[in-house]
């Protein structure tokens, strides 16, 4: 959400109106909410469509001493000779900047192929390095950069990789 913080309750609230005191949904959160109740009744989970919110989902009540979950959906960098450099989520929709969520678990996620990542971003510039591109990972908390070139996967010679969360795609100058 764009402004977390704590939101006095004092009767049972629709979920559309807690959303909308804490700034709502950012571009980067998941679909998927949670509302873990203080008593002993098992988490709420509930799929918001941001474009097209259902009634019921909009008309979840939340209760006092209740906290919602609001995950983020992976992300992406884009950095280099893009078109549009900057961070995009695992989902799709450009996002111009990152704020916060709720919490910082991880949402749903959907693969995204390197080719996609790209086109997100408008593509290459023509002074891009091609057949120097590198895909920086970490992996078991270690670093490590992964060269791909550009020429031999649009020429369908090697395959298509998926992005991993976090991945930074690097194209440099030619």
């Amino acid at each position: 959400v764009r402004a977390p913080h704590s939101i006095p309750l004092y009767a049972p609230t629709p979920l559309s109106i807690v959303l909308q005191q804490a700034g709502g949904l950012t571009g980067i959160a998941s679909p998927h909410i949670t509302i873990i109740h203080r008593n002993d009744q098992l988490p709420t989970s509930v799929d918001y469509d941001v474009d097209n919110p259902s009634a019921a989902t909009l008309n979840t009540l939340i209760y006092p001493g209740d906290a919602i979950e609001v995950s983020r959906q992976g992300v992406f960098f884009m950095v280099g000779e893009v078109q549009r450099p900057g961070i995009y989520p695992m989902g799709g929709a450009y996002t111009a900047g990152v704020v916060g969520s709720l919490t910082g678990g991880m949402g749903m996620i959907k693969n995204i192929t390197l080719l996609e990542a790209l086109t997100q971003a408008g593509g290459i510039t023509t002074i891009a390095a091609r057949s120097k591109t590198i895909l920086l990972r970490t992996a078991n908390g270690k670093r490590e950069a992964i060269t791909v070139d550009l020429v031999k996967l649009e020429k369908g010679e090697i395959a298509d990789p998926l992005l991993h969360p976090d991945d930074i795609l690097y194209v440099p100058s030619s």
